[in-house]
């Protein structure tokens, strides 16, 4: 199996430790071939001190204002291990399911055996969602169901084949909203299909509506200029592939 590198963008302190804690909790060590990237955009020096205490295979990149998304990413991505299979996380989140890291290692591996079909496989989501696909409601244990349309990066693994030739996130999304999106269209053209895994669960404390987007931007951003944001990035998703937005984005 190939290593896994986790890939969390984040600039508070708000919600850091609490998907940390949910990782060591549900007994995924942070050794061995599990890597965790924080990309830090707003981090205390005290967070930052603790994060880099906890092991030696926990990292922080810097990633610098103003902060998007796609950007934040792209820097951790390119400090994982050049083999290494990708799990984007938002901070805002918390693993519910045991083994969690070591589960999606395993599924990947499963999935690579079968050809290129999967190339983004998002774990069960509990809480705000765009895709209801995502929740894996109907899973059975180690089915991996395809969904036609496009996946939130709420909790995702990116198959490093998938990302070698898609390449990295469009950080023309300076909203930091409908970059996913714009991935899972691109990943398609590509051949890869999109997949949820109820056997990893996360617990999502985002909101219920998309424009809710990840806990970095909660922190940061009014209501209102998180609506402007969502609409400001799905008018860049639909000039771009001359595509009407509607609740669930078809690849």
């Amino acid at each position: 199996m190939r290593p896994l590198a986790v890939l969390i963008p984040t600039r508070t302190d708000a919600f850091l430790q609490r998907l940390l804690w949910s990782v060591v909790a549900y007994s995924d060590q942070l050794v061995g071939d599990h890597r965790l990237i924080i990309a830090d955009n707003g981090l205390s020096t005290g967070a930052t001190r603790r994060i880099q205490s906890w092991a030696i295979r926990m990292v922080c990149v810097q990633v610098p204002e103003p902060f998007v998304f796609a950007r934040a990413v792209n820097l951790a991505a390119a400090a994982a291990p050049p083999d290494a299979d990708l799990l984007v996380c938002n901070d805002d989140l918390e693993f519910a399911s045991m083994r969690p890291l070591t589960t999606f290692r395993e599924l990947l591996a499963r999935e690579r055996e079968h050809g290129p079909t999967v190339g983004l496989l998002s774990a069960a989501i509990r809480g705000g969602v765009g895709n209801p696909d995502q929740r894996g409601e109907g899973l059975k244990a180690g089915e991996v169901g395809l969904t036609p349309y496009t996946l939130a990066f709420v909790c995702v693994a990116i198959r490093r084949e998938t990302w070698d030739a898609v390449g990295p996130l469009d950080e023309a999304f300076v909203e930091s909203s409908f970059d996913d999106a714009d991935y899972c269209v691109r990943a398609g053209q590509a051949g890869y299909g999109l997949g949820v895994t109820a056997d990893v669960v996360v617990r999502h404390h985002g909101g219920d509506h998309p424009e809710a987007m990840s806990g970095t931007l909660r922190q940061r951003c009014t209501p209102e200029e998180r609506t402007a944001r969502f609409e400001a990035g799905r008018r860049r998703f639909e000039a771009k592939w001359q595509k009407s937005h509607e609740a669930r984005t078809r690849i």
